[in-house]
Protein backbone atom coordinates (compact mmCIF):
# COMPACT_ATOMS: atom_id res chain seq x y z
CA UNK A 1 0.00 0.00 0.00
CA UNK A 2 1.79 3.50 -0.82
CA UNK A 3 2.34 5.62 1.92
CA UNK A 4 0.40 8.99 1.79
CA UNK A 5 1.55 11.13 4.61
CA UNK A 6 2.05 11.02 8.64
CA UNK A 7 0.85 12.49 11.59
CA UNK A 8 3.66 12.77 14.31
CA UNK A 9 5.81 10.37 12.30
CA UNK A 10 3.61 7.34 12.25
CA UNK A 11 2.61 6.21 8.59
CA UNK A 12 -0.93 6.96 6.97
CA UNK A 13 -1.26 4.42 4.09
CA UNK A 14 -4.06 4.37 1.75
CA UNK A 15 -6.67 1.84 1.67
CA UNK A 16 -6.55 -0.27 -1.01
CA UNK A 17 -10.14 -0.32 -1.57
CA UNK A 18 -11.40 1.84 -4.23
CA UNK A 19 -14.09 4.78 -3.29
CA UNK A 20 -17.60 4.69 -4.21
CA UNK A 21 -19.89 7.18 -5.96
CA UNK A 22 -20.75 9.02 -2.15
CA UNK A 23 -17.76 7.28 -0.58
CA UNK A 24 -14.16 8.96 -0.14
CA UNK A 25 -10.91 7.76 0.30
CA UNK A 26 -10.64 5.73 3.24
CA UNK A 27 -6.96 5.95 5.25
CA UNK A 28 -6.39 3.91 7.88
CA UNK A 29 -5.57 6.65 10.60
CA UNK A 30 -3.27 5.69 13.16
CA UNK A 31 -4.60 5.60 16.93
CA UNK A 32 -2.61 8.53 18.67
CA UNK A 33 -1.82 8.56 22.58
CA UNK A 34 -3.06 11.15 24.77
CA UNK A 35 0.48 12.22 24.85
CA UNK A 36 0.79 13.01 21.34
CA UNK A 37 -2.45 14.84 21.12
CA UNK A 38 -1.54 16.59 23.79
CA UNK A 39 2.00 17.94 21.40
CA UNK A 40 0.08 17.94 18.48
CA UNK A 41 -2.12 20.44 19.72
CA UNK A 42 0.30 23.71 21.02
CA UNK A 43 -1.68 26.62 19.78
CA UNK A 44 0.04 30.01 19.21
CA UNK A 45 0.20 32.96 22.26
CA UNK A 46 0.50 36.40 22.92
CA UNK A 47 1.12 38.78 25.67
CA UNK A 48 0.57 42.65 24.96
CA UNK A 49 0.97 45.79 27.22
CA UNK A 50 1.98 49.18 25.91
CA UNK A 51 1.79 52.58 27.98
CA UNK A 52 2.34 56.37 26.74
CA UNK A 53 5.67 57.94 28.16
CA UNK A 54 6.37 61.54 28.82
CA UNK A 55 10.08 63.12 27.65
CA UNK A 56 12.55 62.14 30.65
CA UNK A 57 10.05 59.60 32.18
CA UNK A 58 9.69 56.45 33.70
CA UNK A 59 6.86 54.00 33.28
CA UNK A 60 6.44 50.48 34.78
CA UNK A 61 4.10 48.22 32.58
CA UNK A 62 1.05 46.03 33.89
CA UNK A 63 3.31 42.92 34.82
CA UNK A 64 0.09 41.10 34.47
CA UNK A 65 -0.38 41.59 31.29
CA UNK A 66 3.17 39.90 30.16
CA UNK A 67 3.31 37.15 32.18
CA UNK A 68 1.75 33.75 31.96
CA UNK A 69 -1.04 33.83 33.19
CA UNK A 70 -2.13 30.25 32.03
CA UNK A 71 -2.42 27.31 33.27
CA UNK A 72 0.00 25.57 30.57
CA UNK A 73 3.66 26.27 29.95
CA UNK A 74 4.85 28.08 26.79
CA UNK A 75 7.69 29.16 24.34
CA UNK A 76 8.15 32.89 23.41
CA UNK A 77 9.71 32.93 20.39
CA UNK A 78 10.39 37.13 19.30
CA UNK A 79 9.54 39.86 20.95
CA UNK A 80 7.80 42.80 19.13
CA UNK A 81 8.40 46.08 20.08
CA UNK A 82 6.46 49.19 18.96
CA UNK A 83 6.88 53.65 19.47
CA UNK A 84 4.91 55.58 18.35
CA UNK A 85 4.13 59.25 18.82
CA UNK A 86 0.55 59.82 19.32
CA UNK A 87 -1.96 61.77 17.15
CA UNK A 88 -1.24 65.68 16.86
CA UNK A 89 2.32 65.02 18.21
CA UNK A 90 3.87 67.06 15.08
CA UNK A 91 6.71 68.01 16.86
CA UNK A 92 8.77 64.51 16.42
CA UNK A 93 9.57 64.82 12.62
CA UNK A 94 12.24 61.89 13.30
CA UNK A 95 11.59 58.47 11.14
CA UNK A 96 13.26 56.20 14.18
CA UNK A 97 11.99 56.54 17.79
CA UNK A 98 14.20 53.32 18.82
CA UNK A 99 16.98 55.04 20.42
CA UNK A 100 15.13 57.36 22.03
CA UNK A 101 12.79 54.67 23.64
CA UNK A 102 14.49 51.81 26.00
CA UNK A 103 13.17 48.81 27.89
CA UNK A 104 13.87 47.07 31.10
CA UNK A 105 12.61 43.55 30.90
CA UNK A 106 13.25 40.53 33.80
CA UNK A 107 11.34 37.18 34.70
CA UNK A 108 10.87 35.90 38.11
CA UNK A 109 13.73 38.05 39.14
CA UNK A 110 16.33 36.99 35.98
CA UNK A 111 17.40 39.58 33.91
CA UNK A 112 16.45 39.96 30.17
CA UNK A 113 18.21 43.29 29.81
CA UNK A 114 21.09 44.13 31.29
CA UNK A 115 19.18 47.82 32.91
CA UNK A 116 17.73 49.72 30.11
CA UNK A 117 18.50 49.48 26.70
CA UNK A 118 16.87 51.31 23.39
CA UNK A 119 14.92 48.94 21.77
CA UNK A 120 16.57 49.36 18.48
CA UNK A 121 19.75 47.28 19.93
CA UNK A 122 17.21 44.65 20.55
CA UNK A 123 15.90 43.81 17.35
CA UNK A 124 18.17 43.82 13.70
CA UNK A 125 16.97 46.10 10.95
CA UNK A 126 14.92 43.94 8.42
CA UNK A 127 12.19 46.23 7.03
CA UNK A 128 13.65 50.35 7.12
CA UNK A 129 9.83 50.81 6.45
CA UNK A 130 8.95 49.43 9.89
CA UNK A 131 10.77 51.55 11.47
CA UNK A 132 10.28 54.93 10.46
CA UNK A 133 6.30 54.82 8.82
CA UNK A 134 4.34 58.02 8.80
CA UNK A 135 0.76 57.96 7.76
CA UNK A 136 1.01 61.82 6.72
CA UNK A 137 3.85 64.27 5.88
CA UNK A 138 3.79 66.76 8.82
CA UNK A 139 1.05 65.57 11.27
CA UNK A 140 0.28 62.06 10.81
CA UNK A 141 1.40 59.53 13.26
CA UNK A 142 4.89 58.09 13.86
CA UNK A 143 5.50 54.83 13.66
CA UNK A 144 8.85 52.38 14.33
CA UNK A 145 8.67 48.83 15.09
CA UNK A 146 11.40 46.34 15.89
CA UNK A 147 11.55 42.32 16.62
CA UNK A 148 14.26 40.33 18.45
CA UNK A 149 14.08 37.22 17.60
CA UNK A 150 15.44 34.01 19.00
CA UNK A 151 17.65 31.68 18.41
CA UNK A 152 16.12 29.38 20.89
CA UNK A 153 12.50 29.66 22.44
CA UNK A 154 12.22 31.07 25.74
CA UNK A 155 10.47 28.81 28.20
CA UNK A 156 8.14 30.31 30.80
CA UNK A 157 6.43 28.12 32.77
CA UNK A 158 2.74 28.49 34.07
CA UNK A 159 2.77 31.32 36.81
CA UNK A 160 6.56 33.10 35.49
CA UNK A 161 5.65 36.59 36.28
CA UNK A 162 7.75 39.53 33.67
CA UNK A 163 8.37 42.78 35.03
CA UNK A 164 8.72 45.80 32.25
CA UNK A 165 9.50 49.39 31.87
CA UNK A 166 9.58 51.87 29.51
CA UNK A 167 11.65 55.06 29.73
CA UNK A 168 11.95 58.14 27.28
CA UNK A 169 15.04 59.17 26.78
CA UNK A 170 14.01 63.02 26.35
CA UNK A 171 15.78 63.69 23.06
CA UNK A 172 12.80 64.26 21.14
CA UNK A 173 10.18 66.61 22.75
CA UNK A 174 6.72 64.73 22.41
CA UNK A 175 5.46 61.56 24.46
CA UNK A 176 6.01 58.40 22.47
CA UNK A 177 3.40 55.54 23.13
CA UNK A 178 6.14 52.38 23.75
CA UNK A 179 4.18 48.45 23.35
CA UNK A 180 6.00 44.92 23.85
CA UNK A 181 4.52 41.90 22.38
CA UNK A 182 5.57 38.33 23.66
CA UNK A 183 4.94 36.06 20.73
CA UNK A 184 4.90 32.00 20.86
CA UNK A 185 3.37 29.28 21.36
CA UNK A 186 1.94 26.43 24.33
CA UNK A 187 5.00 24.46 25.10
CA UNK A 188 4.97 20.79 26.48
CA UNK A 189 6.83 21.01 30.36
CA UNK A 190 10.19 21.08 30.88
CA UNK A 191 12.71 21.54 33.51
CA UNK A 192 15.41 24.41 32.21
CA UNK A 193 14.67 27.52 29.70
CA UNK A 194 16.94 29.57 27.32
CA UNK A 195 16.04 33.41 29.11
CA UNK A 196 16.96 36.15 26.33
CA UNK A 197 19.28 38.51 27.66
CA UNK A 198 20.57 41.80 25.86
CA UNK A 199 22.92 44.41 27.41
CA UNK A 200 23.45 48.32 25.70
CA UNK A 201 26.31 50.91 25.43
CA UNK A 202 26.09 54.43 23.83
CA UNK A 203 28.43 57.21 23.39
CA UNK A 204 28.28 60.86 24.32
CA UNK A 205 26.76 63.00 21.35
CA UNK A 206 29.09 65.05 19.40
CA UNK A 207 29.12 67.53 16.92
CA UNK A 208 29.91 66.96 13.19
CA UNK A 209 33.17 69.20 13.62
CA UNK A 210 34.08 67.09 17.16
CA UNK A 211 36.89 64.79 17.08
CA UNK A 212 37.02 61.90 19.90
CA UNK A 213 37.91 58.28 20.60
CA UNK A 214 35.69 57.11 23.45
CA UNK A 215 35.60 53.14 24.59
CA UNK A 216 32.86 51.32 26.41
CA UNK A 217 33.43 50.33 29.95
CA UNK A 218 33.64 46.43 31.49
CA UNK A 219 29.62 47.34 32.75
CA UNK A 220 28.91 47.98 29.71
CA UNK A 221 28.34 44.86 27.71
CA UNK A 222 29.38 42.62 30.42
CA UNK A 223 27.64 39.01 31.36
CA UNK A 224 25.74 40.67 33.94
CA UNK A 225 24.14 36.62 35.35
CA UNK A 226 25.36 34.04 37.09
CA UNK A 227 25.32 32.20 33.93
CA UNK A 228 26.99 31.94 30.71
CA UNK A 229 25.51 33.80 27.97
CA UNK A 230 25.55 32.58 24.46
CA UNK A 231 25.83 36.05 22.29
CA UNK A 232 23.71 35.84 18.82
CA UNK A 233 24.55 39.73 17.58
CA UNK A 234 26.39 42.10 17.57
CA UNK A 235 23.75 45.62 16.53
CA UNK A 236 25.36 48.88 16.03
CA UNK A 237 23.79 52.15 15.25
CA UNK A 238 24.40 55.31 14.79
CA UNK A 239 21.19 58.12 16.24
CA UNK A 240 20.93 61.27 15.00
CA UNK A 241 19.23 64.08 16.62
CA UNK A 242 18.02 67.96 15.92
CA UNK A 243 20.02 70.49 18.30
CA UNK A 244 19.23 73.95 16.30
CA UNK A 245 17.67 76.75 18.37
CA UNK A 246 15.09 76.69 16.49
CA UNK A 247 13.90 73.20 16.44
CA UNK A 248 15.47 71.02 19.81
CA UNK A 249 14.59 67.90 19.55
CA UNK A 250 12.07 66.90 17.16
CA UNK A 251 14.16 64.74 14.98
CA UNK A 252 16.10 61.20 15.65
CA UNK A 253 17.08 58.77 13.41
CA UNK A 254 19.02 55.99 12.83
CA UNK A 255 21.28 57.96 10.51
CA UNK A 256 21.71 56.78 7.09
CA UNK A 257 25.86 57.44 7.38
CA UNK A 258 27.54 57.05 10.04
CA UNK A 259 28.03 60.99 10.89
CA UNK A 260 31.93 60.47 11.20
CA UNK A 261 31.95 57.40 13.43
CA UNK A 262 33.91 54.20 12.83
CA UNK A 263 33.81 51.28 15.79
CA UNK A 264 36.05 48.47 16.61
CA UNK A 265 35.64 45.83 18.69
CA UNK A 266 37.07 42.99 20.89
CA UNK A 267 35.91 40.40 24.15
CA UNK A 268 37.28 40.90 27.49
CA UNK A 269 39.81 38.53 26.61
CA UNK A 270 41.40 40.32 23.82
CA UNK A 271 39.54 38.19 20.89
CA UNK A 272 39.17 40.20 17.52
CA UNK A 273 35.62 40.99 16.70
CA UNK A 274 36.67 43.61 14.44
CA UNK A 275 40.15 43.62 13.18
CA UNK A 276 40.16 47.19 13.40
CA UNK A 277 37.93 50.32 12.54
CA UNK A 278 34.66 49.61 10.52
CA UNK A 279 31.54 51.97 9.79
CA UNK A 280 28.61 50.63 11.18
CA UNK A 281 27.86 50.66 7.27
CA UNK A 282 30.26 49.10 5.63
CA UNK A 283 30.80 46.42 8.73
CA UNK A 284 27.38 46.01 10.20
CA UNK A 285 25.31 46.44 7.15
CA UNK A 286 22.07 47.16 6.08
CA UNK A 287 20.78 44.63 9.17
CA UNK A 288 23.26 46.67 11.80
CA UNK A 289 24.27 43.32 13.00
CA UNK A 290 27.04 41.03 13.28
CA UNK A 291 25.87 37.81 13.08
CA UNK A 292 27.77 34.88 15.84
CA UNK A 293 27.95 32.30 17.89
CA UNK A 294 30.02 32.79 21.07
CA UNK A 295 29.71 32.57 24.94
CA UNK A 296 30.85 34.92 27.48
CA UNK A 297 31.01 33.65 30.65
CA UNK A 298 29.41 35.55 34.28
CA UNK A 299 31.61 39.26 34.81
CA UNK A 300 32.81 38.70 30.76
CA UNK A 301 32.40 41.62 28.44
CA UNK A 302 32.26 43.13 24.77
CA UNK A 303 34.48 45.96 24.51
CA UNK A 304 33.66 48.66 21.87
CA UNK A 305 35.72 51.53 21.26
CA UNK A 306 34.01 54.58 18.82
CA UNK A 307 36.31 56.86 16.84
CA UNK A 308 34.45 59.91 15.74
CA UNK A 309 36.40 62.25 13.18
CA UNK A 310 35.25 65.57 12.04
CA UNK A 311 32.67 65.99 9.06
CA UNK A 312 30.94 68.24 6.77
CA UNK A 313 27.84 69.81 8.88
CA UNK A 314 24.36 68.34 7.28
CA UNK A 315 22.93 71.70 5.68
CA UNK A 316 22.28 74.76 7.60
CA UNK A 317 20.52 72.68 10.78
CA UNK A 318 22.62 71.59 13.45
CA UNK A 319 22.86 67.65 14.75
CA UNK A 320 24.08 65.71 17.28
CA UNK A 321 25.08 61.66 16.65
CA UNK A 322 26.32 59.17 18.49
CA UNK A 323 27.08 55.64 17.91
CA UNK A 324 25.00 52.65 19.95
CA UNK A 325 26.31 49.16 20.58
CA UNK A 326 24.18 46.03 21.69
CA UNK A 327 24.48 42.40 22.85
CA UNK A 328 21.81 39.97 21.95
CA UNK A 329 21.94 36.24 22.97
CA UNK A 330 20.35 33.80 25.64
CA UNK A 331 21.41 31.73 28.68
CA UNK A 332 19.87 28.30 29.80
CA UNK A 333 18.40 28.47 33.23
CA UNK A 334 17.58 25.47 35.98
CA UNK A 335 14.01 26.44 36.66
Amino acid sequence: MPVVGSILGRRIVASATPPGPDVGQKFDVPQLSAADLESAYLPPIGFYAEAMVAAGQTVSLRSAALSNATRRPVEIREIRLGAYSPPGAAKNTGVDLGGVLKVSLSVDGHLVTSGLVPAWLLGKTEDWRAQGYRDSVVTGVLWSQYVWRFAKPWYMPPGAQVSAQLHHSGEVVDSIVGQIGLFGSVASPRRTSFIPYAAAWASQAYQAADTAIEESNENDLSNATSNPVDVDRLIARVGTRESSSAYPGIFYGDRPTDGGFTIKAATSHGEVITPGYVGVRAGFGSSRALEMSHQIAPGDYFKVTARKVAVTAYGTNSFLTRVFAGIVGSREVTL
